[in-house]
């Protein structure tokens, strides 16, 4: 009389853990937490800052609008170049207070929440609110022929201007992930983690 099954099988435990039975292998990726973020990274933080400023301009302009139809019962228009200097004004002060409290509050605007970047002082903390007010005055200077959002590409610390002056510095605040690869799958290569630059 032949078994079917082995004795390891009959008393319910697996002959093989599920990891070799299944050919499974499990490996971490990089983890760049406090590694300084790259000129694309950053560049796409900024686009989306961009459009949030925008929407929130336009909300605001739309809210004044609507004030002073109630109250005058007409809306006043304002022609160049008096519009275009309240223009430049109004994207000015609102650029000016969301970069501010976004940094200063939680190390982060929405652009950098969505990429998943943040900024730091020399400590690795939230910049104080002095520092987060000279970082987004200093926008408007590296801004000048984009010369001080360039300098992040060619410089090993990936910092701007505006980083330098305010001694701010922008990294990274991903955590590694673990990902599971198969036998028939190639295993990437293993990255080198940069270390902190702050």
């Amino acid at each position: 009389m032949t078994l079917s099954a082995s004795s390891a099988d009959m008393s319910g435990a697996p002959s093989t853990p599920p990891a070799e039975r299944s050919g499974r292998r499990m490996t971490a990726g990089p983890n760049r937490r406090g590694t300084p973020a790259g000129f694309v990274t950053r560049f796409v933080a900024y686009s989306i800052d961009a459009v949030v400023i925008v929407v929130l301009l336009s909300v605001i302009t739309f809210v004044i609008n609507a004030i002073g139809t109630l109250t005058f019962g007409d809306r006043t228009t304002i022609e160049p170049p008096q519009g275009w200097a309240v223009t430049l004004g109004s994207v000015s002060l609102v650029s000016l207070v969301y970069l501010t409290l976004g940094w200063w509050l939680f190390g982060r605007t929405v652009g950098k929440l969505v990429i998943g970047v943040r900024v730091v002082g020399a400590d690795g903390r939230h910049p104080t609110f002095a520092m987060a007010l000279v970082r987004a005055l200093m926008y408007w200077v590296s801004a000048i022929l984009a010369l001080g959002f360039l300098w992040i590409a060619f410089t090993p610390a990936r910092r701007g201007w505006h980083d330098r002056v305010a001694r701010t510095w922008v990294v990274y605040d991903w955590e590694a992930h673990v990902r599971t690869y198969y036998d028939d799958d190639p295993l990437p290569p293993l990255d080198t983690e940069i270390a902190p630059t702050c």
